[in-house]
């Protein structure tokens, strides 16, 4: 079940990855960040699943993080651990913006996104997804 599960995350979190893509062609700025948080969480969630066989009930990018980071460190992969620390280190403000925009694109006019916030939150997916198929093949040992 759980190989179902991971895959059916990760498809889901490839799909709003597209979406975000064209969300920003059709400038749906807020909505493109929604939907790369949205894609983040799922993504997250697929490798906690897979490697840990850890369930979360939780929202929020950061809270993810956090979750996987404290995984690794336990199960022995501080050298990854330690990269994503350094990752969300790097990356707070766009982690904040994409936390803050579960809640703000839905509910709330007074947030407005911007091009440049929808690219970058792009750019950190792809820069995450890239550490976590990392991280996945290395605790896989493949």
């Amino acid at each position: 079940m759980s190989g179902v599960l991971v895959g059916e995350f990760l498809r889901r979190a490839r799909s709003y990855l597209r979406t975000a893509k064209l969300r920003i062609e059709w400038g749906d700025y807020d909505l493109a960040c929604l939907d790369v948080e949205q894609a983040l969480q799922l993504y997250l969630k697929a490798v906690l699943v897979e490697l840990f066989g850890t369930e979360t009930r939780v929202h929020g990018v950061l809270e993810h993080l956090a979750i996987l980071r404290r995984e690794l460190a336990t199960a022995g992969y501080s050298r990854l651990a330690t990269r994503l620390s350094d990752m969300v280190r790097g990356n707070r403000s766009i982690i904040d913006l994409l936390d803050e925009s579960y809640i703000g694109a839905r509910y709330t006019v007074s947030i407005e996104y911007t091009r440049e916030d929808a690219l970058k939150a792009l750019e950190f997916a792809d820069k995450l997804v890239r550490l976590l198929e990392e991280i996945r093949r290395e605790v896989k040992g493949e």
